[in-house]
């Protein structure tokens, strides 16, 4: 279904590993970049339904996973003008129509990302599942990942970092408890809800979370 790397960090730390993301060879790899972020968005499938969408007003949406539109949505995405997947087309229309509020309810294992150049915000929308999980280091609030592996190799977290309890649940139960992963400084994001990022100050962006 395809993963995402966000780095918030400043323009010289932040990661370049692509190839991280890339787990099959036919998957594309998408590079969204601007002065407060850099994403990475991997997807596989027809450019023309999940590539992101920018519209003429610079509001950017990309898509990691797949969402749930009804014909009606697809119908209207490809009257939009633009270069872009059909899928984000539609979510920027409803973006525009309701604000963040156009893009609950959507089914599907997804992270939608809007960045808004005109409010200084960027929005993070997890499913209602967790069926995309999202993760973030412990405490700092600069580097989000759909992969924890992914965001470890980022930040480099060492081996010494692994989370040896978690480690231990999965192979006795089969699960990790949210919010924990292999990594004791790599936690899941709450799933079901928008994680919104304000740009305006300098530094780490706030994250406020609405569910």
């Amino acid at each position: 279904m395809g993963d995402f790397l966000l780095d918030f960090r400043r323009r010289g730390e932040r990661s370049e590993a692509v190839g991280l993301l890339r787990f099959f060879e036919d998957m594309a790899v998408d590079r969204i970049e601007r002065d407060r972020f850099t994403l990475f968005v991997t997807r596989a499938g027809s450019d023309r339904l999940w590539a992101p969408f920018e519209s003429a007003d610079g509001i950017v949406i990309a898509l990691a996973g797949r969402v749930a539109l009804s014909p009606a949505d697809w119908e209207t995405a490809a009257r939009i003008e633009g270069s872009g997947g059909l899928a984000c087309r539609a979510l920027c229309r409803a973006y525009h129509e309701r604000g963040v509020a156009g893009l609950l309810g959507l089914g599907g294992a997804f992270a939608v990302h809007v960045f808004d150049p005109q409010r200084n915000v960027y929005h993070l929308v997890c499913d209602f599942g967790g069926a995309l999980p999202c993760y973030t280091r412990a405490g700092a609030g600069e580097l989000f990942s759909s992969h924890p592996d992914v965001l470890a190799a980022a930040a480099d977290e060492s081996q010494d970092a692994w989370d040896l309890t978690s480690m231990a649940q999965f192979v006795s139960t089969g699960v990790v408890t949210h919010p924990h992963s292999y990594y004791r400084r790599v936690e899941s994001l709450e799933y079901g809800c928008v994680h919104s990022f304000d740009l305006a100050a300098p530094g780490t962006p706030r994250r406020s979370t609405a569910r």
